[in-house]
């Protein structure tokens, strides 16, 4: 996977969010801090990871990259794990070559973005659950709690799952045949519930101002992902709710909570209900990414392996003679196959004229070259597209790190804070690429800002500051 992404890989994002998951992670690593000095609408744990090498290995986007496929490699091997303990080896490999050949997995893989750090420790997770199914362990039920609180310090998206978890822990203690009162039964909910809180507290405090919290933390944590509700057209996953993939995986969802009860198969109930639970939520979610879609893509692919035993398992016994149960089965397997495969493209298509989240934003070499030109290292340049200070080896004002569509639109951030810490800051360069900004490109033009406009493309623009020494 990082071989097939190698090439040009310094010299492209593979999503706008590469850019300012890195700029953050700078500057944390001199000194700001989190929501007190930058704005950020995520929890702290993948910032503060990156952080913590970022001394070290600067403007190298490949490493970072690398670190991300670490999560992958993690995230496929308990996939692989997790699969193994509901059925073989051989439903592992269909799980396996399904995700990976849905929509994103591949560019998500080494994208320096949240999603797989999230849902690689969520696995892990649910991995440790299902040994803590097995052999009822306390470690198991102690790591499945921590992963998952790692998980959720990384985005909080993945919070869904933590009913869902909790559920399956209490009902899988209750129908165990072990002679226990009451309260045993339901000691190992408690015993999950204090330590994912327990670790989910320790985490903040490692990358968040006590002083800080919860008033700011807690405001841009969920504030901006309450009001882009309001600021974004698309209303999720209903604008292609009668997709044909979209309601076929309405049948593989419940031919396996059916198969699972039948056969006592607890396991399987955990992917079925985390995609029942992420498809509910997503038709009502506005805005919907494309790296979502790895939120549908690794339940169905678990539940198409599982169902794919089953219709082999079913076509044995019958020694392959027609029947109307391994009609059924090959059906449904048949449908979880083609919508797994199909989802996550097709809704790409439909959600492409709303959003630009498709492309992969590339670099400009040539102002990439000016701006190295015309400061240096550690200067304070402002620009929407931070990328490029991480490779020129600049910062930006913290306030400023996170220019995003999000923000924007939800009122985070405005034009008049931007001229004003233009004023106050006077950066040797200004770079503006990625939105529009009519009233400070009015400003700049003017003879008096002390700025000269050097490069125009479209909107994009480059400004120098007049007579400024190299900073």
């Amino acid at each position: 996977m990082f071989i097939l992404f190698s090439p040009g890989l310094d010299c492209a994002d593979f999503d706008y969010d590469e850019g300012v998951n890195l700029i953050k992670a700078s500057l944390v690593a001199n000194g700001n801090n989190l929501y007190q000095d930058i704005w950020s609408d995520q929890p702290p744990t993948f910032t503060v990871l990156l952080a913590q090498v970022f001394p070290w290995f600067g403007s190298n986007i490949t490493f970072y990259r690398g670190i991300v496929l670490g999560f992958t490699i993690i995230l496929l091997a308990a996939l692989w794990h997790f699969i193994c303990l509901i059925g073989s080896r051989a439903h592992a490999v269909v799980a396996l070559v399904l995700l990976l050949i849905s929509a994103n997995f591949l560019k998500l893989s080494t994208a320096v973005m949240l999603g797989i750090p999230m849902l690689s420790m969520a696995m892990v997770s649910l991995l440790c659950l299902g040994y803590w199914h097995r052999t009822r362990k306390r470690s198991c039920l102690l790591g499945s709690a921590a992963f998952l609180a790692i998980s959720i310090t990384i985005k909080l998206q993945i919070g869904f799952l933590v009913p869902i978890w909790v559920i399956g822990i209490g009902i899988g203690e209750l129908t165990h045949p072990r002679q226990r009162s009451i309260l045993q039964k339901l000691s190992p909910v408690a015993v999950w519930m204090t330590c994912f809180v327990s670790s989910c507290l320790l985490l903040l405090m490692l990358g968040v101002d006590l002083e800080h919290f919860p008033k700011e933390v807690v405001d841009q944590l969920l504030g901006g992902h309450i009001k882009a509700r309001d600021n974004y057209t698309n209303a999720g996953l209903e604008t292609v709710a009668n997709m044909s993939q979209v309601a076929l995986l309405v049948l593989p969802i419940a031919t396996s909570i059916w198969i699972g009860i039948q056969k006592k198969s607890w396991l399987i109930l955990y992917p079925a209900f985390w995609l029942a639970t992420i498809l509910a939520l997503l038709l009502f979610h506005s805005p919907v990414w494309f790296h979502h879609l790895l939120l549908i893509e690794i339940p169905a692919a678990m539940l198409c392996a599982y169902l794919a035993g089953e219709m082999w398992h079913t076509i044995r016994q019958s020694r392959f003679r027609p029947s109307p149960q391994l009609l059924g089965v090959g059906l449904v397997s048949l449908l979880l196959l083609v919508s797994t495969v199909r989802l996550g493209s097709n809704v790409i298509k439909t959600l492409r004229g709303w959003t630009s989240v498709c492309r992969n934003p590339s670099i400009d070499m040539d102002v990439l070259q000016d701006i190295k030109a015309l400061t240096r290292e550690e200067s304070l340049i402002i620009t929407d597209r931070p990328t490029y200070a991480i490779l020129s080896g600049n910062q930006v004002p913290p306030n400023l790190a996170v220019l995003t569509q999000k923000r924007l639109k939800t009122g985070g951030v405005s034009e008049g804070e931007l001229l004003r810490t233009i004023q106050s800051s006077q950066p040797p360069i200004i770079y503006l690429e990625r939105f529009e900004w009519p009233l400070v490109n009015k400003a700049l033009l003017n003879p008096e800002s002390g700025y000269t406009l050097v490069r125009e493309e479209g909107k994009n623009r480059l400004y120098r500051r007049n007579f400024a020494e190299i900073q």
